[in-house]
């Protein structure tokens, strides 16, 4: 069975330490390093081949997300996951934006936690079982939930308009609300959000 190395990064130390010492019983993991802060993270990586980083969004008051292309650009083949306090829709969709491998709050099952790291590093991605916020959806209307429905299936403003009996005028204007209730800019922004939360 190939085995992979892992490393560690973040800034409680009994959580790092309780974190290592459970990757070191797992059979697809050959070792496991770690670290605490962003600069200390860089030169481990340099002296260790790394597989998989699981990386803490803030370190000592700093966004790891500032980090990241200069992570990609030095270890063009390490993968990166997000392991996260901050369960959030934007620290998630940060997390896709910046193509990195995986996120996974720390409210999740040590189970999941294990398979997460394991499908990364045999498969190249996890996004776990994190589940849009009722909230961010909670002031979707109805007709507006049909209208995005509709867009999801790539429908144009017209055909949506048909179908619903309602003027172009009408279909616009309700475009234009689920954007702003959802935080998204563009069509494409809609999608990918509605896509990857299985809200529909």
């Amino acid at each position: 069975m190939k085995t992979y190395s892992v490393h560690i990064c973040d800034d409680h130390p009994i959580l790092t330490m309780s974190m290592v010492e459970l990757l070191n019983k797992q059979v697809f993991v050959s070792d496991v390093s770690y670290s605490n802060d962003h600069k200390t993270l860089i030169e481990k990586l340099r002296d260790t081949k790394v597989d998989l980083l699981v990386l803490d969004v803030s370190l000592n008051g700093a966004s790891s997300f500032n980090y990241i292309d200069e992570l990609k650009k030095e270890f063009s083949d390490l993968s990166i996951l997000i392991y996260t306090n901050y369960e959030t829709l934007d620290v998630y969709l940060e997390s896709r934006k910046q193509n990195l491998n995986g996120f996974i709050g720390k409210s999740k099952s040590v189970d999941e936690f294990l398979n997460g790291c394991k499908l990364i590093l045999e498969s190249g991605e996890y996004w776990g079982s994190y589940q849009i916020p009722k909230k961010l959806f909670s002031e979707i209307t109805p007709r507006e939930a049909e209208v995005l429905n509709f867009i999801m299936k790539g429908n144009t403003n017209q055909q949506i308009s048909e179908k619903l009996s309602i003027s172009i005028l009408t279909v616009q204007t309700h475009r234009k609300n689920i954007k702003a209730k959802l935080d998204v800019e563009s069509v494409n922004d809609l999608i990918s959000l509605t896509n990857q939360f299985r809200f529909l």
